[in-house]
């Protein structure tokens, strides 16, 4: 747990810096130059709250003693899809947004040892598709699918996830 921690800290601190640049450009380590805007803002309340609640849902599932169906049994128990936010926002001119934060939310997750994350690579391919959450998960072979949202409610930028279980489709 201390490792996600460590994990969930460096995104603050990657977000955090991006923040405090406003409109100027931050070189990130591995992404190049990110200009924030306001924006930055809403990325360092909402990673590091998915990370948080991921972790936090891993922790009480791996307390509780679930047996695997057929379907699962060879899927590893700690392994999550994170599928690309779609942008709810009225002129649809987010995009770029929601598919940037998908991105980190994957390269965060991957980060943390013992949980498996398909790419991105894997998880655009269903960008658009209609393709239930479930379906996604089996065919990934991940236990868990996470998928969001990006909208406009007034002048805020509003960011909603849902951990959803393969095994059943319930929403955790």
């Amino acid at each position: 747990m201390q490792r996600e921690a460590q994990i969930c800290s460096d995104v603050v601190s990657s977000v955090g810096q991006m923040v405090r640049a406003k409109d100027q450009p931050v070189d990130l380590p591995g992404k190049g130059p990110i200009v924030a805007g306001s924006r930055g803002r809403l990325l360092l309340l909402v990673i590091p709250a998915i990370c948080l609640a991921f972790i936090i849902s891993l922790a009480l599932l791996a307390k509780k003693n679930h047996t695997a169906s057929s379907a699962l049994a060879a899927q590893p128990q700690k392994s999550i899809a994170v599928l690309p936010f779609l942008d709810l926002t009225e002129g649809m001119d987010e995009e770029e947004f929601a598919d940037n934060m998908t991105e980190e939310v994957i390269d965060k997750l991957s980060k943390i040892p013992g949980l498996q994350v398909p790419p991105p690579t894997s998880s655009f391919y269903f960008k658009g598709k209609q393709i239930p959450v479930v379906d996604i998960a089996r065919t990934l072979r991940v236990v868990y699918g996470l998928d969001g949202s990006v909208r406009t409610s007034g002048d805020r930028l509003r960011v909603a996830a849902r951990l959803i279980r393969a095994e059943n489709g319930y929403v955790i």
